[in-house]
């Protein structure tokens, strides 16, 4: 893990990919209004309480009033979190934007080859990492297993790419080495986990 942190910038932003911040921003927009609608509400009900203090005993009046006091304060509380909250994805998203632009424009850009000059052009250039995101260490560790087996899978074709390349020499005119024959199908059989790595020969070897 710490050699996969150690790949991206120390600039980087934190957040797991651009998208996250525009979507937390939406949450926070959905529950800034819902809030806004639930402040006015409690206020207006506030206002109520007061004028119908006539025929009211003073000390019910003091509750309903301290405890729409109370909302009032939890959901000024609420807000000023959210406005925290708010100011960290805008610094976020500001991050982000620093590696969208290109290189004349500021800091950074998701395609360093593109900001160099044209594309295909490597000299000197590091390009940054894919972006990886995940939820948990489970799906994490998923991840490594797959990749762990598609470099597996890439060494097979090669080694079978390498031994058809052999089977091609062989394939001259005369009879080929029987020794060489068994030596690559016994490779080719992977131990015998693809298929029965016995040949029968009646050359010597």
């Amino acid at each position: 893990m710490e050699r996969v942190k150690a790949t991206f910038p120390r600039e980087w932003p934190t957040s797991g990919s651009p998208a996250d911040p525009g979507a937390q921003v939406d949450r926070l927009t959905q529950l800034c209004t819902d809030l806004s609608h639930c402040y006015q509400s409690e206020r207006l009900l506030l206002t109520c309480q007061t004028f119908r203090t006539t025929g009211t005993e003073p000390a019910t009046c003091q509750n309903r009033e301290y405890e729409s006091l109370l909302m009032l304060e939890g959901l000024e509380k609420m807000v000023a979190d959210l406005l925290k909250r708010a100011g960290q994805l805008r610094k976020e998203r500001e991050a982000w934007d620093r590696w969208r632009r290109p290189k004349r424009e500021g800091t950074g850009a998701f395609c360093p080859v593109r900001r160099r000059g044209n594309w295909g052009d490597l000299s000197g250039v590091t390009p940054l990492p894919p972006t990886l995101t995940y939820t948990s260490q489970a799906e994490l560790q998923e991840v490594e297993r797959l990749r762990l087996r598609v470099e597996l899978l890439q060494q097979e074709v090669h080694l079978h790419q390498a031994l058809s390349d052999t089977m091609v020499m062989l394939s001259a005119p005369g009879l080929p080495n029987p020794a060489a024959l068994r030596d690559i199908y016994s490779l080719l059989g992977e131990g015998g986990v693809m298929f029965p790595t016995l040949v029968l020969d009646t050359e010597p070897d």
